[in-house]
């Protein structure tokens, strides 16, 4: 019998849920004979089990929000629109490990907002990075977000006003921002490219650096595979989306031909953060 292409993901989709069952195994006899008997040798066997064990328990979890919220209407922007926003915040919370504020906070220190600014993010989903944005430039700052799903920005709209705070967003697609030249002092795009076919991608940080005043600062963050568990769980995502999965484009090299200058590329395990200034 000729194999077929499908074999080797049939085969590692069966190593994987055996090592799901083991870890269940591990974990149920060390819960059964009690913490004293936790020799070093078997907890570490358990610790990695139950670490493929929360990664596969992800997956599921991701894989249900892509196949509930992908965009399939006529009218959707290019590439995977999520219109789950409920679902979409939880995920986020467990992929973050409960370090969403803190994450998210990294990737503001990296923006260097400052009071009275005024900011852009695009791909804004359900406003959680706007909002922890509002305080670092404070009432005199200004905090837009372009979104592709009405639902994400109804929800995100709802999260400003039960915090007193009003985000101006609007429905669009990051390749063709509906704002003017020289519009934004920073501008922000997390965990979007990899949702944009390549061609789309590249329009969109043309487009980030056609909105920002001189000086201004854009910070991109996205998936950043990594060998071992970092490479698996930054894979997630992509994985979920199946064959509408797009690799991101080499940011730097990216904005460098876009004439960015003093670009900074920082290293967050599964994920790339990626700072510059455009003169």
């Amino acid at each position: 019998m000729t194999p077929t292409s499908a074999s080797p993901r049939l085969s590692a989709a069966h190593r994987h849920w055996l090592i799901v069952l083991a870890g269940l195994v591990v974990t149920l006899a060390l819960l059964m004979h009690g913490v004293e008997r936790w020799y070093a040798p078997l907890a570490l066997v358990g610790a990695g089990a139950l670490l493929h064990v929360i990664v596969g328990a992800a997956l599921v979890v991701v894989a249900a929000l892509m196949m509930r919220g992908r965009g399939h209407r006529h009218d959707a922007p290019p590439g995977v629109v999520l219109r789950t926003p409920r679902l979409y915040d939880a995920v986020v919370r467990l992929m973050s490990l409960g370090r969403e504020r803190r994450m998210r906070a990294d990737w503001l220190d990296l923006a260097a907002l400052r009071p009275g600014e005024a900011v852009l993010d695009v791909g804004c989903g359900t406003g959680t990075l706007l909002l922890a944005a509002a305080e670092r430039v404070g009432p005199t700052g200004a905090l837009r977000g372009l979104e592709a799903a009405p639902e994400m920005i109804e929800h995100a709209h709802a999260k400003a006003r039960a915090q007193g705070l009003a985000l101006e967003l609007a429905q669009g697609s990051a390749d063709r921002l509906p704002y003017a030249d020289a519009s934004f002092d920073v501008a922000l795009c997390t965990l979007v490219l990899h949702h944009l076919p390549e061609d789309v991608q590249r329009a969109a940080l043309v487009e980030l650096g056609r909105v920002l005043r001189p000086g201004g600062r854009v910070v991109i963050v996205d998936l950043h595979p990594r060998p071992g568990l970092l490479r698996r769980l930054g894979s997630i995502v992509a994985l979920a989306h199946g064959s509408a999965a797009k690799a991101v484009v080499d940011v730097e090299v990216e904005l460098r031909a876009l004439g960015a200058v003093d670009i900074e590329a920082h290293d967050r395990g599964a994920l790339l953060a990626t700072r510059a200034r455009f003169p």
